[in-house]
């Protein structure tokens, strides 16, 4: 007697039959987080928060992550 698959596991496997209404969920993201100095903890994010947290803390060439969030960019008036 073989094993019949429940919904959930064909629809987790991509074996769903299109007749079938999936759900529509989003992809989820994760980041790391480092807030302290033990080990870091992993941020589940919506694609629209991981792009917000992206842009502002991704590094362009050789600048500080520090110069993006300072005013002025981190330079004296």
């Amino acid at each position: 007697m073989k094993n019949k698959l429940s919904d959930t596991a064909l629809d987790i496997l991509g074996l769903l039959p299109s007749n079938q209404i999936k759900r529509d969920v989003p992809r989820y993201r994760g980041i790391m987080c480092y807030d302290g100095k033990t080990g870091g903890s992993l941020m589940v994010c919506t694609p629209s928060q991981y792009d917000l947290i992206k842009s502002a803390t991704s590094r362009v060439g050789n600048q500080s992550v520090l110069r993006r969030q300072a005013p002025n960019g981190g330079r004296l008036i």
